[in-house]
């Protein structure tokens, strides 16, 4: 008797174990591990976007100050061109009417500002410039033009662009008067 109760001791054992199972079957196994992969691999590649979009801004925001540094100068510039306002040469540059000597086109107050701008300026701000941010190279560029419906008013227009695509990074219009011109009749 002792023997068949041992027996059936065990089979009760062994069939409550097998009722009473508390782990995860394979297949259970292998979605939870696809689920969790396919989340850390989503996870990873925001992380690289928001990365990339980070550099991005950081690139626009050195480009943007690179303009405003170079706009800087020029109002400097535009606040200490002089020209000798005590003559006639200065009131017919005022009005666009002046002619230099040995020149056949009329001058006003902009052309020797323009000139001297570029003079000045150029060897302060290369047209090429690496982001410290990405190390990417750039290029800037600068173009002056006199204004059409005001004789003492220079446009500036600035532009940032990457060389690799052709894309604008940064942009901005602009208008100077030097400070010469308000003594103007």
């Amino acid at each position: 008797m002792k023997c068949y109760n041992t027996k059936i001791k065990l089979l009760n054992y062994l069939w409550l174990s097998k009722e009473k199972q508390n782990g995860f079957t394979l297949l259970e196994l292998l979605i939870a591990m696809l689920i969790v992969t396919l989340f850390v691999s989503l996870s990873l590649e925001g992380m690289l976007l928001a990365s990339l979009a980070q550099i991005r801004a950081r690139d626009r925001a050195e480009a943007s100050l690179k303009i405003q540094q170079d706009l800087a100068a020029i109002r400097s510039l535009a606040a200490n061109y002089t020209l000798d306002t005590s003559g006639d040469e200065f009131k017919a540059r005022c009005n666009g009417t002046w002619t230099p000597p040995g020149k056949s086109s009329k001058q006003n107050i902009l052309d020797g500002f323009s000139a001297y701008i570029n003079s000045n300026l150029d060897l302060l701000n290369p047209s090429q410039y690496t982001s410290a941010a990405s190390t990417s190279s750039y290029t800037f560029s600068r173009t002056l033009t006199p204004s059409t419906t005001n004789t003492n008013i220079l446009q500036i227009t600035y532009n940032v662009t990457d060389p690799k695509t052709s894309n604008s990074l940064a942009q901005l219009s602009t208008e100077v008067i030097p400070d010469v011109a308000f003594q103007c009749p």
